[in-house]
């Protein structure tokens, strides 16, 4: 088997949003919500080895600056903003035809 690899350098912006929400057991009357919505950007170095024309398995790693900003629903309602620095590792097997 000839195993052939490709570098990549590049780039990832992105926006993020979540929401969940919690009801404590011990008190069904006290439910927890929270939403936060925010954007993330940073280098993405990776590789990717083709077992032939038709396979590969990629590997890519990034580090991100994460921005969101966030708010409790519920009877306190407080808000939050947080900015992070985070990282990102993802492996892909792809198919070509």
């Amino acid at each position: 088997m000839d195993l052939q690899r490709k570098d990549n350098v590049g780039g990832r912006v992105g926006y993020t949003q979540s929401k969940y929400s919690y009801t404590y057991p011990s008190t069904p009357s006290s439910n927890y919500s929270y939403e936060t919505s925010g954007f993330y950007l940073g280098p993405t170095l990776g590789a990717e080895y083709f077992f032939n024309k038709h396979f590969s398995l990629g590997m890519d790693v990034s580090l991100l600056l994460e921005s969101t900003s966030g708010e409790e629903v519920g009877s306190n309602p407080n808000k939050s903003d947080r900015d992070a620095i985070n990282y990102q590792s993802r492996a892909r097997l792809r198919f070509y035809f």
